[in-house]
């Protein structure tokens, strides 16, 4: 299902094109002359430096995979915008305030459930 767009594309005047709009979000755009109310999601691990420097970059590079592969289908599945992510940093847009509390607290839910599979030692 692809994103629901949620960016609007506001100029004065009829001759507007969404050719001005960067191609890589495009597809999350759309013409409009009404302003539209979006939340913003930013979110960071807790104690991550310190865990990568205990416990080094594979360790690190394993956590990034993970939690990307946890949050991004349902940031996508809900309608938001992935606008960065660099380490274990995510920045999401969404159409809603509501929408970006429950995808913080499903972030949480994911992640518990995810640790709480893994082996005592792990």
């Amino acid at each position: 299902v692809p994103p629901v767009p949620i960016i609007r594309y506001v100029r004065d005047g009829c001759e507007n094109s969404l050719e001005d709009v960067p191609q890589t979000v495009r597809q999350y755009t759309y013409k409009s002359y009404l302003q539209q109310s979006v939340a913003i999601l930013v979110s960071d691990m807790s104690g991550f430096t310190r865990l990568t420097r205990k416990y080094g970059i594979i360790h690190f590079a394993s956590i990034i995979a993970r939690i990307r592969q946890l949050f991004l289908p349902y940031f996508h599945k809900n309608g938001a915008m992935v606008i960065t992510t660099e380490a274990d940093t995510f920045n999401v847009i969404f159409p809603s305030v509501e929408a970006a509390v429950q995808a913080a607290l499903a972030m949480q839910t994911l992640t518990r459930e995810y640790n709480e599979s893994l082996p005592p030692e792990r």
